[in-house]
C-alpha cells in the first residue's frame, strides 16, 4: 500500500492560518525594522569591505623599520605600536606588531608608488565580507517571511480558528 505525500509545492502553497490584524500588524514592524537593518548592513559591510582591499595588493616592497612606541596586547584597550622607516631621506611612520619593543626592528610592506601605504591588511575586509554575506542571506530569508505573511489572511469576527 502506498501512501500519498503531499509534494514540497503543495506544502508550499497550501492556505496558511489566519492571523488577527494586531499580529499582523506587529509582524508587519517587525519584519520592516528587520528588512531595513540586513539591507544597510549588507550595504555597509559590503562597501567597508571593498575600501579595505584598495591598499593592500599593492604593497609589494619590503624595508626594515624602527619600533617607535609599544602596543598594547590582550585587554580590551589592545592597540598597535608605531614604528618609522625611512626611504630616499623620507621618514613615514606605520604601524607595527602589539608586542614588538621599543628600538628593536621590524619588517615593513610599502607600496613603492605611495610609501605612506603601509602594513595595510586585509584580514578585516575578509571578516566584513563575511559579515556582508550573513546579512544577505538573512535579508532574503526575512523578505520570504514578508511574502508569507502578506499571502496569510485575517481573521474575521466570528470565524472560528482552524
Amino acid at each position: 500500500m502506498t501512501v500519498w505525500r503531499a509534494s514540497w509545492w503543495r506544502k508550499r502553497t497550501a492556505p496558511l492560518p489566519a492571523k488577527s490584524r494586531a499580529t499582523k500588524i506587529a509582524l508587519w514592524f517587525a519584519l520592516t525594522v528587520a528588512v531595513l537593518a540586513f539591507a544597510v548592513a549588507t550595504v555597509g559591510f559590503g562597501v567597508a569591505g571593498s575600501l579595505g582591499l584598495r591598499y593592500a595588493p599593492h604593497e609589494t616592497a619590503t624595508t626594515t623599520g624602527t619600533v617607535t612606541a609599544a602596543g598594547v596586547c590582550g585587554s580590551r584597550g589592545a592597540h598597535p605600536g608605531t614604528a618609522e622607516f625611512t626611504l630616499d631621506g623620507v621618514t613615514y611612520t606605520t604601524t607595527a606588531t602589539c608586542d614588538a619593543k621599543v628600538g628593536s626592528t621590524q619588517r615593513v610592506q610599502y607600496d613603492p608608488l605611495d610609501p605612506s601605504h603601509s602594513n595595510d591588511s586585509t584580514g578585516g575586509s575578509v571578516i566584513d565580507f563575511i559579515i556582508a554575506a550573513v546579512a544577505l542571506i538573512v535579508l532574503i530569508r526575512v523578505i520570504l517571511s514578508v511574502i508569507s505573511l502578506h499571502r496569510t489572511p485575517i481573521l474575521r469576527r466570528g470565524h472560528a480558528r482552524l
